[in-house]
């Protein structure tokens, strides 16, 4: 069955010093990309290319672990990235690794905890010519494989990883709100507006991040300015990661 799955989620970081940073989402239906980019002041010159893939078994048994293996790649660069989410945080090791960096992901109902270990590599060191699932085997680094075999039932086995992607992702970005949503927010805030596009799933992201410690008033503010633009939020609340990944797998499987 074919379906058309629009979806813009706002993300709010926070990353007050000595905490976990706070990211709010709030999903948005009945919006183009392009719409929301012409709403949200974004320049069309801003615009960046990834192609997105992420690796599971094909019951992804990771994913129902909050386990991800994320693959991103543009023209000169590529990031690979180990992801845990548990939705308790005694569930998170207190890890002192530098490489580590958590999170609190907040939506309407629920929140969730993640840390991740994320590698970057020019796109020349990334063994381009070879098939994604070898460049993942190079590339990923003991500290990630241990990292990931710790928060799942049994070690990676790489006969067992099958590549759900790539999917093509435009990436616009700006700095501020200084076109529609100046009132929100401090100084050092970067807004991203992500499309993904696997049709006939579109999934459309758009993320804030806020260094303040005004979580909670820039949240605020901040649903009370989308509301304003005319932008609606969806009845299903999810993250485009796992949106993503059971398209896909569904996809798939009617191969």
């Amino acid at each position: 069955m074919f379906f058309r799955y629009l979806l813009l989620t706002l993300t709010i970081n926070t990353i007050p010093s000595s905490a976990l940073a706070d990211e709010f989402h709030l999903q948005l239906c009945n919006i183009s990309a392009n719409e929301a980019a012409k709403r949200l002041g974004f320049q069309e010159s801003s615009k960046e290319i990834k192609a997105i893939s992420y690796f599971d078994t094909t019951n992804l048994s990771y994913l129902k672990q909050g386990a991800i293996i994320r693959f991103r790649e543009s023209t000169d660069k590529v990031d690979l990235t180990i992801k845990v989410r548990k939705k308790q945080t005694k569930d998170i090791l207190p890890e002192s690794s530098q490489e580590i960096k958590c999170e609190h992901d907040h939506y309407i109902n629920r929140s969730v905890q993640s840390c991740s270990i994320k590698k970057k590599y020019s796109l020349q060191e990334s063994f381009p010519n070879l098939p994604t699932i070898e460049r993942i085997k190079k590339l990923l680094t003991n500290a990630q494989i241990t990292y990931l075999n710790h928060h799942i039932k049994e070690p990676l086995q790489w006969n067992l990883l099958q590549e759900f992607g790539p999917v093509p992702t435009h990436i616009f970005e700006k700095k501020g709100f200084e076109n529609n949503l100046k009132e929100v927010g401090q100084n050092k805030i970067k807004l991203k507006l992500e499309h993904r596009n696997k049709y006939p799933l579109t999934i459309v992201e758009l993320s804030f991040k806020d260094t303040t410690d005004q979580f909670t008033a820039n949240r605020k503010k901040l649903v009370e300015k989308i509301n304003s633009l005319g932008l609606k939020s969806c009845a299903l609340q999810n993250s485009k990661t796992k949106l993503t990944i059971e398209y896909l797998n569904n996809w798939l499987h009617k191969l």
